[in-house]
């Protein structure tokens, strides 16, 4: 399973490939095998729209989680694991699992 996650400034992305499109505002922020992904990127005090997708092994992809959440937040972990929601509007459970804040500081 490959996993994507797109970040933007102005909402969550309709889709797996709207980074690629032209003034879409959506970023990659990671491609990986494993779920979870680390935005180095992300401007401190900045508020951020994350959609993480995820392609099956027809090659299809799905939204799997998103999630609203300020850089420099300290309740960032409490508080984004109840906004992070699934396709079906459950939750999935700790944001950890799929974005990892950079470091206060950076």
């Amino acid at each position: 399973m490959l996993w994507r996650v797109l970040r933007s400034a102005s909402g969550f992305a309709a889709g797996s490939h709207d980074h690629a499109l032209v003034g879409s505002g959506q970023a990659l922020v990671a491609e990986n095998v494993l779920p979870g992904a680390r935005d180095d990127d992300a401007d401190p005090g900045a508020t951020y729209y994350y959609t993480v997708f995820a392609e099956d092994q027809r090659g299809a992809w799905r939204r799997a989680a998103r999630v609203k959440l300020s850089v420099d937040d300290p309740s960032l972990s409490r508080r984004a694991a109840a906004d992070l929601e699934s396709g079906g509007g459950g939750p999935l459970g700790p944001l950890d699992a799929f974005i990892e804040p950079p470091p206060h500081g950076c």
